[in-house]
């Protein structure tokens, strides 16, 4: 790796049979996790096996995938203060 302007961190993985009992990696899972994460943290862009994974709308963006991109679900952003009680 060479000199850049850009921030970020850069992780190489590679299992070893010496201190794991498997090293079958299920990448299926591991695509969903990082999908799961983008979701939860709106605006993270993971790069992984060449392919980005980025959502900017967060949990909206999750159901409305969900629900095959129907509009039926409406998110309505909502701002509490620390005393806010809802029953």
């Amino acid at each position: 790796m060479g000199k850049t302007n850009e921030t970020g961190t850069f992780i190489e993985f590679k299992p070893s049979n010496e201190r794991l009992l498997t090293t079958k990696i299920d990448i299926d899972k591991i695509k969903k996790i990082i999908k799961d994460l983008c979701y939860l943290n709106p605006g993270l862009k993971i790069i992984f096996n060449d392919q980005t994974y980025v959502s900017e709308e967060g949990i909206s963006g999750y159901l409305y995938n969900l629900t095959n991109n129907d509009n039926i679900i409406t998110l309505k952003k909502t701002c509490m203060k620390k005393n806010d009680i809802f029953l």
